[in-house]
């Protein structure tokens, strides 16, 4: 027989989905671990199953018996579980409860898997692994030769197990470990066919915090991205803002706030003052969560990469504790109505809060992001650079970032203003000039060498390493400032 061990942690006596946290609070966080791993274990019950408890003390898990994971890092822990449940049933299932979506189908089949093949594993979509079974011993050092938690986990795991045997693969799953990874676990959940009771009440929850915040679009307003820590390009946005007619109750920031310039603090404090509209983005996130790096997604060793460690602990080290209160509660999406419409604002695309979406991107990708954020439109911001297309009359919207420039060639920043209009919505391409030699200025005085200063005045980045071909052939080209069509019509 197939026992499953569903391993889990206990909600006050260890720290619970920590990245999670630094989206939802701990509160939050220790709410859906608990959610979500009755909703596995609901999946399992009909199966001989274990909750598998990282602390040797916790009284809870009462359903079925327990096993402490013992002591050391998840790769010691799982093998421990793993070589104990072995010895008792002769084949063993390994989840964790962060796949709530998964199926009593899905169990079965990955249990069935071990009739044919000695292993079986369940990739996850981050590069990780949701399931992991088998009924051969696994050695300890294969355990412990792969680090967790990172993007080629799944893939790393892979090669160390099959040379102990041929391994088939499950399906893969989302694995939630972000708050921008909820919205797909509920979209899951909601489309399950016969979900438990226990997956009934997690969506539930899910759709009680999951209430997006909505702008109502009774004015032009003005979207922006990136002020970066560029202070002199935030307070030139604002007077900008101000001269046009547009409060900051009708501004929205598709977020990183704070980023490569040199004040982090003050940049942060004026928008948290302003009363502007904030969604967050992959540096609020890290900082908030008090994170080592940016979690910008850039690739490792790259220019991008070594120059962010530099920036990121200028902005750590000078941040306040209410700066990083006010981060760590920020909406990862609003909301625009538009006729009968809806546009979802959100950092990088509908899925992962660090997708780099350019202007160059598949028509495609569009589509499936536009579909997943289940909106008519989408502004996004982590790119940086400003563009707009219809995607079979749908919109993507980028308004570009003021604090750095646009790889343009010229030192400018970019907003957009979009405007209700006789039936449609007027998206509009601004550029906001600035005093840039000061904000170079202030990153050489802080001691952040590395080519952002230089940036400022260029308009050329210091790397292109994220951007495509299509968008390295127009560095350094001026883009036009203007209406970026005749206008989307919502309704």
């Amino acid at each position: 027989m197939t026992a499953v061990a569903i391993m889990v942690k206990t909600p006050g006596l260890s720290p619970v989905k920590t990245r999670l946290a630094a989206g939802l609070g701990r509160a939050g966080a220790a709410t859906f671990h608990g959610l979500a791993a009755a909703a596995i274990g609901s999946v399992a019950a009909g199966m001989i199953s274990y909750w598998a408890v990282a602390e040797a003390d916790a009284d809870g898990w009462q359903d079925r018996p327990r096993l402490w994971q013992g002591e050391g890092g998840l790769g010691a822990r799982m093998a421990r579980v793993y070589d104990t449940l072995l010895r008792r049933h002769g084949r063993v299932l390994l989840v964790g409860a962060d796949s709530p979506q998964t199926t009593p189908a899905l169990l079965r089949l990955a249990a069935e898997t071990l009739d044919d093949t000695p292993f079986v594993l369940g990739p996850a979509l981050d590069g990780g692994f949701w399931l992991f079974g088998g009924r051969l011993p696994v050695p300890d050092a294969v355990w412990q030769s792969v680090r967790y938690s990172a993007p080629d986990t799944g893939a790393r795991f892979l090669d160390s197990i099959r040379p102990l045997g041929s391994v088939s693969l499950t399906a893969a799953q989302l694995d939630a470990d972000r708050a921008d990874d909820l919205p797909v676990v509920l979209a899951a959940l909601r489309a399950l066919p016969d979900a438990t009771a226990a997956q009934r009440a997690l969506a539930e929850w899910l759709d009680a915090r999951g209430q997006v915040p909505v702008l109502e679009l009774n004015g032009p307003a003005l979207l922006f991205g990136g002020p970066y820590s560029n202070l002199q390009a935030t307070q030139a946005l604002f007077t900008e803002a101000a001269r046009l007619g547009i409060p900051p109750a009708r501004m929205v920031c598709t977020g990183d706030v704070v980023a490569y310039g040199a004040d982090a603090a003050a940049t942060a404090t004026l928008v948290r003052q302003s009363g502007a509209h904030v969604v967050m983005g992959n540096c609020e996130e890290q900082l908030a969560a008090g994170a080592d790096d940016c979690g910008c997604g850039f690739t490792a060793g790259s220019l991008c990469d070594r120059l962010s460690a530099a920036w990121f602990a200028h902005a750590d080290a000078t941040l306040d504790a209410a700066s990083r209160a006010w981060m760590s509660g920020l909406p990862r999406r609003i909301d625009l109505p538009a006729g009968n419409r809806r546009i979802a604002v959100m950092h990088g695309d509908a899925e992962r809060i660090n997708a780099f979406v350019l202007p160059s991107t598949p028509a495609a990708t569009l589509d499936a992001q536009l579909a997943a954020a289940a909106a008519d439109g989408f502004v996004g911001g982590y790119c940086g650079l400003p563009f707009t297309r219809l995607v079979e009359e749908r919109l993507w919207h980028n308004p570009g970032a003021i604090g750095l420039p646009a790889n343009d060639g010229t030192p400018r920043g970019w907003f957009s203003i979009v405007s209700p209009e006789c039936g449609t919505l007027r998206v509009s391409h601004h550029a906001l000039h600035y005093d840039h030699v000061a904000a170079a200025a202030a990153i050489g005085a802080a001691g952040l060498a590395g080519g952002y200063a230089a940036a400022l005045e260029t308009g050329l980045w210091p790397s292109t390493d994220v951007l495509g071909p299509a968008e390295r052939a127009q560095g350094g080209v001026p883009i036009t400032p203007g209406l970026s069509s005749q206008g989307w019509r919502p309704c």
